[in-house]
């Protein structure tokens, strides 16, 4: 599930990781990715109990959440690390 995952990399991340690559809050990053990983375990829920399987506008729209989070954000926190020992974050 790309959306559980982008909300579990939000997660470890830090408040001022966010700040510090100048992109929204982590509030604002938790929110959506929350809703979408969310809508990712009932979908896939509804799946496995032979509910639809089929794609919907928000399974659509909570992947499409998931991935600009991965391929945008995620890359510019991940250079401003943690402060820990790892150069860059990584």
């Amino acid at each position: 599930m790309l959306a559980v995952w982008a909300f579990g990399d939000c997660l470890t991340r830090g408040k001022d990781q966010f700040e510090r690559a100048g992109q929204k809050t982590k509030t604002f990053w938790l929110l959506l990715t929350g809703v979408a990983a969310f809508v990712g375990l009932v979908s896939m829920a509804g799946a496995i109990g032979s509910l639809g399987a089929g794609f919907s506008l928000f399974q659509i729209a909570a992947l499409c959440v998931a991935a600009v989070y991965l391929a945008g954000p995620r890359g510019e926190l991940k250079l401003f690390g943690s402060g820990g020992s790892r150069p860059y974050g990584y």
